[in-house]
């Protein structure tokens, strides 16, 4: 049933609301993958060996990025998470 909105109501559905926060930052200004704001970044399998952190100009200001080649699906990234994020639990970033 719908409240004429298009919204759905629910007598059983439970909503929580989380405020705002930057939960996760990386700047990778120290040249590595340890977080400005929330937990590190740590690799996955040998990534290591195809990434590197340049200095490039952003707006004409030096910046760390993090720069890495053609991964596989046993190579990436993953940084655990808290309880504000998925309550448990690891969120991996695996491009392709």
């Amino acid at each position: 049933m719908n409240n004429g909105s298009s919204a759905v109501l629910s007598a059983g559905a439970v909503l929580t609301v989380y405020n705002l926060a930057v939960t996760g930052q990386w700047d990778f200004d120290q040249g590595d993958l340890r977080a400005t704001v929330g937990s590190d970044l740590e690799y996955i399998g040998d990534t290591a060996v195809i990434t590197s952190f340049p200095l490039l100009s952003i707006n004409g200001q030096l910046a760390g990025v993090l720069g890495f080649g053609s991964i596989s699906l046993n190579q990436g990234f993953t940084c655990g998470t808290g309880p504000n994020l998925m309550e448990a639990g690891t969120l991996s970033t695996n491009t392709r």
